[in-house]
This record gives C-alpha cells, sequence and structure tokens, in this order.
C-alpha cells in the first residue's frame, strides 16, 4: 500500500511539473503595446501606459525627470523598451533613449548636452542612452484603454519577457493606481492623488498638443 502511494504521488509531481513546463515554454514572453510614458508632478513616479498593463517605476535618481526640462524638448524620442517581470510582478529592465539630430552638425550646446549626461555614439552617428528602471506591472480598470487610445497617434511595440521560478507561476496583478479625474487628467491614487503629465520624449507628441486633445481645445 505504501509502495502504491509513493508511486501515485511521483505520478502527480511528475504531472504537475510537465504542466508547469510546458506553460511556460508556452508563454515565455508576451507582446505589449504601449501608449504614453507619463511622469506625475510632485512625485518621482514614472508610469508606463500599455494595452495589457500599467508600468510604474520609481525615478529616484531622476534619471528620466531630467529630460524634461524645457532644453530637452522634443529632441529625445524612447528608441527601446526592453522588460522582464517576475512572478510578484515586479518589472525591471532598460529604456534607450535616442537624440533626434535635426541638423547635420550638432551645435556646441548639444554637444555639451549629451557629453553631460553620457550619451553615447555609436557606428551609424546616433546618440543614445540606456537607462534601468525597477517597478511594478498592474492590471488596468475596466475600460479605461477606451478612453486613453484616442490621446496618441502612434504605439511602440515591445516583448516582454518573464522571469519566473522553478514552477513558473506568476501571481495576477494588482488594479492599476492609475486612473481619470473629473477633469479628463490622468491621477496616480494612494492617498494623495497626483496630477500626471506626459513625458516629452517624441517627436510626434508634446505635453501642449496632450493638453489641448484631452481638454478638447
Amino acid at each position: 500500500m505504501k509502495k502504491i502511494t509513493e508511486l501515485l504521488l511521483i505520478a502527480t509531481l511528475f504531472l504537475i511539473n510537465s504542466c508547469i513546463t510546458r506553460q511556460v515554454k508556452k508563454d515565455p514572453s508576451y507582446q505589449e503595446t504601449f501608449r504614453g510614458y507619463f511622469i506625475s508632478q510632485r512625485d518621482n513616479d514614472i508610469v508606463f501606459i500599455g494595452k495589457k498593463y500599467h508600468y510604474i517605476f520609481k525615478d529616484n535618481a531622476g534619471q528620466i525627470a531630467e529630460f524634461t526640462k524645457p532644453e530637452w524638448k522634443g529632441k529625445l524620442k524612447i528608441s527601446n523598451i526592453q522588460l522582464r517581470v517576475n512572478e510578484g510582478n515586479n518589472v525591471y529592465g532598460n529604456v534607450t533613449l535616442e537624440f533626434i539630430k535635426l541638423e547635420k552638425n550638432l551645435s556646441w550646446q548639444e554637444d555639451l548636452m549629451l557629453k553631460g549626461q553620457e550619451f553615447i555614439k555609436n557606428n551609424r552617428n546616433i546618440y543614445s542612452k540606456q537607462i534601468s528602471l525597477k517597478g511594478i506591472r498592474y492590471e488596468p480598470a475596466i475600460g479605461f484603454n477606451n478612453k486613453f487610445k484616442e490621446y496618441f497617434s502612434r504605439d511602440y511595440e515591445s516583448k516582454i519577457f518573464y522571469d519566473v521560478g522553478a514552477f513558473g507561476k506568476v501571481k495576477k496583478a494588482t488594479l492599476t493606481p492609475v486612473a481619470y479625474a473629473s477633469d479628463g487628467l490622468l491621477i496616480l491614487v494612494g492617498g494623495v492623488w497626483i496630477p500626471l503629465i506626459i513625458i516629452a520624449l517624441t517627436d510626434e507628441n508634446t505635453p501642449e498638443k496632450f493638453m489641448r486633445k484631452i481638454k478638447g481645445q
């Protein structure tokens, strides 16, 4: 009887392990579509809005906040997003910022700015900088994307990879603290409601255009 019980236990564990292994192999990543990148006005939260999830990072060192200053306006874009998610929906990875060179040659002011922020020039004469981020992945509220989609003309596609342990199980993400205020602005809920503004990191969308759009101007 004892041997039969042991055999049944081994068989059960084998089946469970096989199912988990198949699931991890089947879905080690997912495709995300990013629709906007936001920073809080009075805090250090960076919010990436995706179709499937919201990603909230802490910019404690001010790495991204630095590039919302007027002198960088319209001169940067996000050229690459590389993120990984673990079992607890902790998300981490790198974001690459690329300098938009409007003129053939850099001005001395631009050259000074890029050197000061440690941008690197590649063999295609493109200046870029990689920034590391850590944060949490959240589930969007029902209907959030239906309101949000009209604000942006271009989406950014990226593959997000899972970093799971031996069992390959990811905990369900909690509901996002990002919501809409009555005036149409995005807010970050958590005791204090913080208005968020769009980061000026693309050549297509600016804070002014965004604000005029949501206010119907």
